[in-house]
């Protein structure tokens, strides 16, 4: 046996708190445009009521993907009738949100921040 396993749990707990893990700055980065590009949507659906999930989500599958519009047609309807269609009942409830958060995580922050841009602009 070790000291650290005679220590009280109060101490060892001290001392767990005390330890950083430092991350990348790039995942940092990364993490808060996540969360600041959902949240935008977030609250303009709340607020705005101008766009449909399905409206973000079909122009983040714009974004995203490079292929011909009927390919990317047919993928949306794809994923529509996946969410709608789903015996999940939290995939349900999400909506096109389900899809949403999938392909925000997928772009990058770049393509987030145009994103972000262009849905004020009324994409």
């Amino acid at each position: 046996m070790m000291l650290w396993d005679y220590l009280p749990d109060d101490i060892q707990d001290i001392i767990y708190k005390k330890i950083l893990y430092t991350q990348p700055k790039k995942l940092q980065n990364d993490l808060i445009s996540y969360v600041n590009t959902i949240e935008k949507i977030e609250y303009r659906n709340r607020i705005i009521i101008d766009y449909t999930d399905w409206d973000i989500l079909w122009f983040l599958v714009l974004l995203y993907y490079k292929k011909d519009n009927k390919e990317k047609e047919n993928h949306f309807n794809d994923m529509k009738d996946f969410v709608l269609n789903n015996n999940n009942i939290m995939i349900r409830y999400c909506g096109a949100m389900y899809w949403i958060k999938k392909y925000v995580k997928k772009i990058s922050i770049e393509d987030r921040k145009f994103f972000i841009y262009s849905m004020n602009k009324n994409f």
